[in-house]
């Protein structure tokens, strides 16, 4: 079981990868709300329908601007007036894991 951390000071974006997925002229990156971040993966919140086990790529950065691209797939789905995604990345990320906890400045349990 991996460590869940809960950060306001992180912005996420979400890219969706695949053939079908091209629109000449418009960023294709998505602003997501974290909910919370593990290295294993992220919970975000968004209004953007996603299907499950689709790939996406996302962009995390940390205050520092320093930037973590990562392969991940849509794992599963919460519906409500906002959908919360569970997204696994596709491999654990050490350097993520070491970053998150250096930066770490409020604990909260849950």
């Amino acid at each position: 079981m991996g460590i869940r951390y809960i950060r306001s000071d992180i912005g996420v974006t979400l890219r969706k990868i695949g053939l079908f997925n091209f629109s000449f002229g418009v960023n294709q990156e998505i602003s997501v709300k974290l909910v919370d971040i593990s290295s294993r993966g992220i919970l975000v919140a968004t209004n953007i329908k996603l299907p499950i086990n689709k790939q996406v790529s996302l962009t995390i950065r940390f205050a520092d601007f320093k930037e973590f691209e990562i392969p991940s797939k849509v794992m599963r789905k919460t519906n409500g007036a906002v959908i919360i995604y569970g997204i696994k990345f596709d491999k654990v990320n050490n350097k993520l894991a070491d970053k998150l906890l250096a930066t770490q400045r409020k604990l909260s349990f849950t």
